[in-house]
């Protein structure tokens, strides 16, 4: 998606708090649930995997982070996403000198937009990895007990969930290898973007004598974006950020569990218990995803409906 599309797609103003909350949710999923877990996961396998999903997952791994492949997937993944929140934490050193209290689309320039868009894109990463371990986990579990890993996914995940993971399996892999840069890097890269107002009508020109190159050095422009709903979602607000924020509990419950089942596989036993507490957990889960998605779908439309 283009910077142009991205920023057409935002609200028509938002406040700078957003992007605030944005890096604090961010950096609280990655320290708090993906980094133990993916760790957690490294030690449990000894990133030996034998389930197809699995294998599948770690090659999309190894080719989009090459540079990582010694550290095994799931270590690889930590490594980089710790890297992706020190970037975060950088960004969020700019935001209060950069934005306005109230920020407007029609004044953003390509050096905020490139902001935006980086968040926009970590968050994906982060949501992906999520959903992939979790998988990952499930048909790990499964094939420990010779069970088809397969057929247990198909039965343990909604259809959104599998969707999903096809669906954006390319886009996952377009991203990670974008955001491969050192944190010091992307502030300096963005920091170099002239100030020169994101316009659709002075796009060609722009690209003419500017360069595409200075308005857009991360190459950002060129990773697909789904719209974060924080910068396109007006009412329901509040809601979300509540139901977001429970997910993320719900979701580092159901990996950690899953970790445990993945354990109990391994030592070539079952705990029937620890099932029921994470078919349990999962429910809750899906039922809060369910709703974030009706969330994102709302401002989706609202957005889509102001462009047209």
């Amino acid at each position: 998606m283009s910077v142009i599309s991205f920023v057409q797609g935002l609200l028509p103003n938002f406040d700078r708090s957003r992007i605030l909350e944005d890096i604090g949710q961010q950096r609280e999923y990655i320290e708090d649930t993906l980094l133990p877990n993916l760790r957690n996961t490294a030690k449990v396998t000894g990133n030996h995997l034998k389930s197809p999903y699995g294998l599948q997952f770690s090659g999309t791994v190894a080719y989009a982070l090459p540079g990582y492949k010694s550290r095994g997937t799931f270590n690889a993944l930590a490594e980089y996403l710790a890297k992706i929140n020190a970037t975060i934490v950088l960004l969020e050193g700019l935001v209060p000198d950069m934005f306005n209290p109230d920020v407007t689309k029609e004044t953003l320039s390509y050096q905020k937009a490139a902001v935006l868009k980086y968040l926009d894109s970590s968050r994906f990463i982060a949501t992906y990895t999520s959903n992939a371990l979790s998988a990952v986990l499930t048909a790990e579990a499964a094939a420990t007990l010779q069970r088809d890993s397969e057929a247990v996914l198909a039965e343990q995940f909604t259809k959104y969930e599998q969707d999903y993971l096809q669906a954006y399996q390319q886009r996952f892999t377009d991203t990670l290898r974008a955001l491969d840069h050192a944190p010091r890097d992307v502030v300096r890269a963005i920091e170099q973007i002239p100030d020169v107002t994101v316009d659709a009508g002075k796009e060609k020109i722009l690209n003419q004598t500017v360069g595409l190159n200075k308005l857009d050095p991360l190459k950002l422009g060129f990773v697909p974006s789904e719209m974060n709903p924080i910068y396109t979602l007006q009412r329901f607000y509040v809601e979300f950020k509540h139901n977001l924020y429970k997910a993320g509990v719900e979701e580092a419950r159901v990996l950690e569990l899953k970790i445990q089942d993945l354990k109990c596989a391994l030592d070539g036993r079952e705990d029937v218990r620890l099932q029921k507490g994470l078919d349990y957990t999962k429910g809750r889960l899906d039922k809060l995803n369910a709703q974030l998605k009706d969330y994102e779908e709302s401002g989706s439309l609202v957005t889509a409906a102001m462009g047209s």
